[in-house]
């Protein structure tokens, strides 16, 4: 069990008046998540490279990790926090598969089963993501899905082969 989100970008923010690249938002993220002592992160992925999904609309390549945090924050709660992070670098919400400077999502929330207009968890298409399951793996390599039972292995080993040969540790 555990509490895992997931980040990606494959656009420049605005922070504070100030241009970041995709890899420094990323790595500012951390900073915003835990300013206010609610959110620790206790476990990071390396930063994994794919192209934009789905494939073939020409957007940038993302980035994407995920990391393993503490918090005392309730599930829905936790989102709204995730939300606001993600405008304060710019993410304006628009259609689905868009480029955007940050990208949060609660991946698992401590194996909760949640399905809410606002909220499911876990997260609805997790398990056919190469780049949430990839660095998933590498900082939880015994994680079993919450409602299917299946362990990550099982679930990467089920990918599309073009989508596990796209992803690639950065």
């Amino acid at each position: 069990m555990g509490i895992y989100i997931a980040l990606g970008a494959n656009m420049p923010s605005l922070i504070d008046g100030e241009t970041r690249s995709v890899l420094d938002s990323l790595n500012y993220v951390e900073t915003q998540l835990c300013s206010n002592g609610t959110v620790s992160v206790l476990r990071k992925s390396k930063y994994w490279k794919n192209p934009s999904w789905p494939y073939g609309l020409g957007h940038p390549d993302f980035l994407n990790a995920v990391w393993e945090i503490e918090t005392g924050l309730e599930p829905f709660a936790l989102l709204i926090f995730l939300k606001k992070i993600e405008a304060a670098f710019g993410r304006i919400p628009t259609q689905r598969n868009a480029p955007r400077p940050l990208d949060l999502d609660i991946i698992d929330y401590n194996s909760r089963e949640i399905a809410t207009k606002d909220i499911s968890l876990p997260h609805p298409r997790m398990a056919q993501r190469a780049f949430v399951l990839f660095p998933l793996a590498e900082i939880a390599p015994k994680w079993t899905h919450p409602q299917s039972g299946q362990k990550i292995w099982e679930a990467i080993a089920r990918l599309p082969l073009k989508d596990a040969l796209c992803c690639n540790p950065s």
